[in-house]
């Protein structure tokens, strides 16, 4: 835990992005209003990490609209010193694995929207409408669908979101229509 005048500040890695846009502290308004005037994203994926940037990456290849939102692209990996268990890796390194999954992402012009934490997730009120996804600088992303993702299988989801919306915490990244969520919830 990092602190700054006898307060939280950060924990773990922090990049000098990071740093820098704690320390301005007119960088979220700035953000949010960069942020809003976004187009309506076909599919919006909450979380950076390999099933993040996997389910981007599927998304996108189809020609649909995808954009990743997410506090540091390649999650947990980048506090990763070694990887040996990723398909198809022998042995890599966490922060160049996550440079790996941004690689990709962006080589199918996926839409990184780093540096970002969800506050919540508002479902469409209408079948085949638009969500709403807020993140904590006040910004609201459009999506037709959006997506969640747990630390691992069985965890309680670290997406505040889902949380506050009461929708389940999936065992894989898994994109969740409006419909789908409200047929959940009444179960």
């Amino acid at each position: 835990m990092i602190f700054l005048n006898g307060q939280p500040f950060g924990s773990g890695r922090m990049e000098i992005g990071e740093i820098l846009a704690k320390i301005d502290t007119g960088a979220a308004a700035r953000d949010a209003k960069k942020l809003a005037a976004k187009k309506v994203f076909d599919v919006l994926i909450v979380g950076g990490g390999p099933a993040g940037a996997a389910a981007a990456v599927y998304a996108a290849r189809k020609g649909i609209r995808t954009g990743i939102v997410a506090e540091r692209l390649g999650g947990q990996t980048l506090d990763t010193l070694g990887i040996e268990n990723f398909i198809s890796v022998l042995e890599t390194e966490g922060p160049k694995f996550a440079a790996a999954l941004e690689a990709h992402a962006r080589q199918y012009d996926v839409d990184i929207i780093g540096g970002q934490r969800v506050e919540s997730l508002e479902p469409s009120a209408t079948a085949g409408g638009v969500s709403t996804v807020t993140l904590a600088n006040g910004a609201q992303l459009k999506a037709g669908r959006w997506c969640c993702r747990p630390v691992h299988a069985g965890a309680t989801s670290t997406c505040r979101a889902s949380r506050s919306t009461g929708t389940r915490a999936w065992p894989t990244a898994r994109t969740v229509t409006a419909r789908s969520t409200r047929a959940r919830r009444s179960r």
